[in-house]
Parts: C-alpha cells; sequence; structure tokens
C-alpha cells in the first residue's frame, strides 16, 4: 500500500503539472502538455533513482528541478498560440464540408466521370449547330452580333453572347413568304445547389424601338412570340437557345423583358450591325 509521504508526493506531480498546463487556453494542447510534463517528470524521477536515490525522495527532486510552475506555464502559453489550435479545428471543420460538399455534388451528376465531364470548358452553343443554318440556302444573314449585356437575378448570372439575324423564305398554300427570324443564346452562370433558370426565361416578353410587343413562350399564340429551348445543362451554368417569331425587319434593336412576383430585369440588345446597345 502507498505510503502517506509517496502519496503527497505524487499529488505535488500532479497539481505541478496541472499548474503548469492552465495556462495554455486551447484545451487540446492544454490535454497534451499536460501529459508530457507528467511524462517527463517521471523520466526525471526515475533518472535520480537510477542514482540511488529512494522513491519519494527522486519525485520530490524531479518536482524542485522542473522549477516554478507558475513561470513555466506562462512560457508555454507563449508557444502555445490559441490561434493557431482554433484554425486547425476551422480547417477540420472546412475539410470535412468540403468531402460532404464533394459528395453531393458527384450525387447530382451522376457520378465522377460525369463530375469531371461537367467541369470540362462548355463550347457555346452555336459554335456546334450555326453551320446547320449557313448551309442552308433559305436563310439570308443579315447580322451576326455579340452584345455586351447581363443581368443577375435569383442567384443567376444572365448574359447574352451571341445574336443572329437571319431573313428567310417559306412556303405555305403555294406561296413564298419572307420573314425574320432573330435568334440568340442566353447563358445562365448559377451554383450546383440551382437547376437551370426554365422558369424565369419562359415568362420573358418583349419590345422593340418600334413598340411592337413580343409575347411568352406560355402565352404564345400565332404572333410574334419569344420562345426558348434549354439545350446545355451543367452543374454551374446552362444554356438556352431563344428566337424571336416574326421580328419586325424594321427593328433596330429589342429589349427582353421578365418582371414576374416583384423581381425583374431588362435586356437590350440589336437586331442589325448598327450602334451599340446596352
Amino acid at each position: 500500500m502507498m505510503g502517506k509521504s509517496q502519496e503527497t508526493t505524487m499529488m505535488d506531480i500532479y497539481h505541478w503539472c496541472h499548474e503548469a498546463s492552465r495556462y495554455i487556453c486551447f484545451k487540446p494542447d492544454r490535454v497534451e502538455v499536460y501529459q508530457e510534463l507528467l511524462a517527463h517528470i517521471f523520466d526525471k524521477v526515475n533518472d535520480f533513482e537510477n542514482c540511488g536515490m529512494k522513491r519519494e525522495e527522486a519525485m520530490k527532486a524531479a518536482v524542485e528541478e522542473m522549477g516554478d510552475a507558475t513561470e513555466i506555464g506562462l512560457m508555454m502559453r507563449k508557444i502555445h498560440k490559441p490561434y493557431l489550435g482554433y484554425l486547425w479545428r476551422v480547417t477540420q471543420v472546412l475539410l470535412v464540408l468540403s468531402f460532404l460538399l464533394i459528395f453531393y455534388v458527384c450525387r447530382q451528376a451522376g457520378g465522377i466521370r460525369n463530375m469531371i465531364e461537367e467541369l470540362k470548358p462548355q463550347k457555346d452553343y452555336w459554335e456546334q449547330n450555326r453551320e446547320v443554318y449557313d448551309r442552308d440556302s433559305a436563310y439570308e444573314l443579315v447580322a451576326d452580333l455579340t452584345p455586351n449585356c447581363e443581368a443577375r437575378i435569383d442567384g443567376y448570372q444572365l448574359s447574352i453572347p451571341k445574336v443572329v439575324h437571319w431573313k428567310f423564305e417559306y412556303e405555305e398554300d403555294g406561296k413564298v413568304y419572307q420573314s425574320d427570324t432573330f435568334k440568340f443564346i442566353v447563358k445562365a452562370k448559377h451554383s450546383p445547389f440551382l437547376d437551370a433558370p426554365k422558369g424565369i426565361l419562359e415568362h420573358l416578353t418583349a419590345i422593340d424601338n418600334l413598340g411592337n410587343y413580343y409575347t411568352d413562350v406560355s402565352g404564345y399564340t400565332r404572333g410574334p412570340s419569344v420562345v426558348g429551348n434549354l439545350t446545355v445543362k451543367r452543374l454551374f451554368s446552362s444554356q438556352f437557345e431563344m428566337w424571336v417569331d416574326k421580328l419586325s425587319p424594321d427593328a433596330e434593336w429589342i429589349e427582353l423583358q421578365y418582371d414576374f412576383l416583384g423581381r425583374s430585369f431588362r435586356l437590350r440588345i440589336p437586331t442589325i450591325g448598327r450602334g451599340t446597345y446596352d
């Protein structure tokens, strides 16, 4: 059974380690330092015992040789900065959140392979499909434009990188008619948590500089209208091929308008190759 003097000495060792480590603010560091100090003291105790001291004398000598606990604790607090510990904790949390985000994105994309495909640079729709119209002799090019206009709404960044204005001929009831078609691409950048903004673009209307009104696709009849299809859908962006049916041949610009449930934006784009419209 441990004697009273030895028990007192053991308590002295624990008390000294606690006093020296309590000045460290970051708890995980404090626990680690306490264990290191305790191990260091017992190493000294063993050294003294090997030199011929009794156990009780060796423990007292080890504590005395360590010095003042408060002084040692203040010195160690300068070494163990709390913000480094908290930074490490934040980094661990961010790492876990990053893995969860990657898992979520992979699941949304249908797997790692699909996700890699989604992250590849996205080609413009017209770059891949323009030649279909260029080969068709019924289409006569009026203007090939790259307007500089964009809008932000509900987490989406909308822009129009390409506009093509054609005249084309069509036959109906044995007669040949000529009409203007105005096609453009709407790009929508968004986070992977948002779907393509199909609902927004389905409520687009338009007006030109002559005051002609073009209804949205949901109210589509046989009159002038704004129509579109989702053509490219990826995690971080989408592309829509859109066109204005029965565009007035004298219109110099057309303004796309969205006004629904208190949210709105305007995008004005040219229909001919002169002038700049924002």
